[in-house]
């Protein structure tokens, strides 16, 4: 679920990479919604749209069922569930 407090957060460390809609990917792999950009919270996305698979030159996309442009931040590969994650086939890459 969304937290806000969070999201306040990450708006402003220079140290988090976020992307909003219609940025282009530069990075394949797997995206987080973070939130929305005019900062609200609602409605949250559907189940299954909260994490979405990019491949470089990809846009990164608005959520479409709330009309609103959003932010996403790249999973960390230690989080990385999905085999598309590693083209190696081992966790270690």
């Amino acid at each position: 679920m969304f937290d806000p407090t969070v999201w306040e957060n990450k708006m402003f460390d220079p140290t988090v990479l976020d992307y909003e809609s219609g940025q282009i990917c530069v990075k394949a792999g797997l995206y987080r919604f973070v939130g929305y950009s005019d900062r609200s919270d609602t409605p949250p996305p559907r189940q299954g749209r909260g994490e979405i698979w990019l491949s470089a030159g990809d846009l990164f996309p608005a959520i479409a069922e709330a009309g609103k442009t959003c932010f996403w931040t790249r999973v960390p590969a230690d989080d990385l569930r999905d085999p598309r994650a590693c083209t190696t086939g081992t966790r270690d890459h």
